[in-house]
């Protein structure tokens, strides 16, 4: 079997930051080959991401960094190699550039196609008032409403997938690879002890919801 993937970011980032999840895009080892486009001009070596795919023979794609100037050629682009490869289903990160490029390709060739959100961006846009992202409800509710599902990282994302049109909606929490972690001990008074990580940003104030909610 053949699965495509739109990355929200270049796999260049994720190689630099060290966050390379086993078997990420295969976790059962169902598929055969699976082919990543990537939105940059030029990426890292499929070998060095190959943890991602598990056994499966893996192909990076770069089809040049995001831009409306871009956009219909990498859409064009997007569908002839699509068309060649024929994938069973393809996958897309983000509603935004990668969602209009690789759904509106995966509806032109009868791909089944599948979205994920990962953020409440009616939200964000609630406390982030940049131009571009004031811009972008079009980009979402193209890519939400055209997608045959939508996998959600919460429940709190639903009313908004909802709201941008989408067809059928799963909640898939965030993996914990707990294999990666080893308990901390406890400190000198016997409690243990508890880390908390989350982003610095606006949405971390109290009273701001985040998709993580």
């Amino acid at each position: 079997m053949r699965f495509c993937v739109f990355s929200s970011d270049p796999l260049y980032k994720y190689h630099e930051k060290g966050e390379i999840k086993e078997r990420y895009w295969n976790p059962e080892e169902i598929f055969d080959e699976v082919c990543v486009f990537s939105f940059c001009d030029r990426d890292v070596e499929a070998h060095k991401m190959q943890a991602l795919v598990g056994a499966a023979r893996l192909e990076i794609v770069p089809i040049g960094y995001p831009s409306p100037y871009r956009l219909w050629g990498q859409y064009r682009g997007a569908v002839s190699i699509l068309g060649e490869a024929r994938p069973d289903v393809l996958r897309v990160h983000n509603p935004w550039h990668a969602g209009v490029v690789g759904i509106g390709a995966a509806r032109a060739l009868g791909i089944p196609s599948v979205l994920s959100l990962h953020t409440h961006y009616d939200a964000r846009r609630r406390w982030e008032k940049s131009l571009i992202l004031q811009a972008l409800p079009l980009c979402e509710r193209y890519s939400v409403s055209r997608a045959d599902a939508v996998l959600c990282v919460s429940h709190y994302l639903q009313g908004y997938a909802k709201k941008m049109g989408a067809k059928s909606i799963s909640v898939i929490y965030n993996r914990v690879y707990t294999d990666q972690f080893k308990p901390g001990g406890v400190s000198s008074g016997g409690r243990p002890i508890i880390l908390s990580v989350g982003r610095l940003g606006p949405a971390q104030r109290p009273g701001v919801p985040d998709s993580s909610d």
